[in-house]
């Protein structure tokens, strides 16, 4: 099975994290999020092939809503593009305290071993299926 298969399981299923009431976060609302998964995996399809970063951030620190996580995947920056992904992950490195001291999958690794949390609002964006919720890490701050 490829890095990019879906897979069927309940095995990380924590049912402690789920809201039995399914209330809506507030959009716009900064949260404290630690980084509770961080790994850079590839993918390959008929356009070509290439890695991505899949993050999954949980909410701590607040009576209503922690526990609650959600995910973000960030793809390289093209070739003369902005750098938009890297300065986001550099934002990320500021904000968290945590710092690249070796390679970018130490890196990774350190932000889910160090527990790294960061402060950001929460917004809602258009994915390729579905809308979802994720932190803006344009605007991540030193968790308060």
């Amino acid at each position: 099975m490829s890095d990019t298969a879906t897979q069927s399981s309940f095995e990380n299923v924590n049912l402690n994290t789920v809201d039995p009431q399914g209330m809506k976060i507030p959009l716009g609302q900064s949260f404290n999020y630690q980084v509770t998964e961080a790994v850079e995996k590839t993918y390959a399809n008929e356009k070509g092939s290439g890695s991505y970063v899949s993050f999954k951030f949980t909410i701590v620190d607040d009576p209503t809503f922690s526990g609650r996580s959600f995910y973000k995947t960030m793809f390289p920056d093209k070739e003369g593009g902005k750098n938009a992904t890297a300065r986001q992950l550099r934002i990320l490195m500021d904000a968290t305290g945590v710092a690249q001291t070796g390679d970018f999958s130490e890196f990774l690794a350190d932000l889910v071993n160090q527990r790294a949390t960061f402060s950001a609002p929460l917004e809602e964006r258009q994915g390729q299926t579905a809308k979802k919720l994720e932190p803006v890490l344009w605007k991540a701050q030193p968790a308060v």
